[in-house]
């Protein structure tokens, strides 16, 4: 897979949100620090609880993941990349569109970006998953409208947009 070399100014950057990621790890880190203290400090006989070391590990996992400004996905003119990786360019993609992971009692939306391409020298189409998650700083629909957009421009064409949902070939 390649990398990308130059930038585009039109690109779509998507990376975790630095300010949500901050404060929800402050929030985890906190907890288990303010049990200890409500609780009245460390009882010498009781050892510490695995729920707060893995909360406080959380905490730390999430403030490191707002730190870094990982890049998750950038969709620009010459393909899309999932961590600075090439998954396609625009001469292979054949669709793309959200669909949603089911997770059994979960309360949130968990978006996945489906993308459907050919590789030189195989027949038929892959299938990538891309999780959007709940922190990233660009929407759904704004990846989608990305998508399009680049994709039509790579086609030479440009046409008006009603349903950014659904992109294919045919």
């Amino acid at each position: 897979m390649e990398e990308y070399e130059s930038f585009d100014d039109d690109a779509l950057v998507v990376k975790e949100s630095q300010a949500v990621n901050i404060v929800m790890g402050s929030i985890f880190l906190l907890m288990p620090i303010v049990a200890v203290i409500v609780d009245g400090g460390f009882p010498e006989k009781r050892p510490i609880p695995l729920f707060g070391i893995g909360l406080l590990a959380f905490g730390i996992l999430l403030i490191r993941r707002g730190l870094l400004k990982q890049e998750r996905l950038r969709i620009d003119c010459n393909g899309i990349y999932q961590y600075k990786k090439l998954v396609t360019n625009w001469h292979h993609f054949v669709q793309a569109n959200l669909g949603q992971k089911e997770i059994v009692a979960s309360h949130q939306d968990n978006f996945v970006l489906i993308l459907r391409y050919r590789k030189e020298g195989y027949e038929g189409c892959f299938k990538r998953s891309i999780p959007l998650t709940n922190t990233q700083d660009q929407s759904e629909e704004a990846v989608l409208e990305t998508i399009r957009r680049f994709y039509e421009l790579s086609q030479g064409k440009v046409l008006p947009i009603e349903q950014p949902l659904q992109i294919g070939n045919s």
